[in-house]
């Protein structure tokens, strides 16, 4: 009598274990991302702590080529002609929201 006690109890713990394994792993399916809209948010604040005003310039947004986990801003100064040096960006990370700003050349 004392065996089938251990055993209904292995099983009742192995049960349990299955549970808590499943029940507490990740959902990486809902996995947090930033959306463009706030990922330009972002990157406009970038800018502006630049003293550069994004109002001044075109915009638009791009995954990274160089890292698929980020997006990039370019910020494309406005006007009539194109001024050499005048296309910025700002990369922000798709996951963090950690943006890094990087001057036109």
């Amino acid at each position: 009598m004392r065996g089938r006690g251990h055993a209904y109890a292995w099983i009742i713990f192995a049960a349990w274990w299955l549970y808590v394994a499943t029940a507490c792993t990740p959902n990486f399916e809902g996995e947090s991302m930033i959306t463009e809209d706030r990922a330009v948010e972002i990157a406009s604040m970038a800018f502006a702590a630049q003293g550069r005003r994004a109002a001044d310039y075109d915009v638009s947004i791009e995954t990274y080529p160089a890292d698929e986990n980020q997006w990039i801003i370019w910020f494309d100064k406005k006007g009539p002609f194109r001024i050499p040096g005048g296309k910025h960006a700002v990369v922000v990370n798709k996951s963090t929201g950690q943006s890094e700003f990087m001057a036109g050349e």
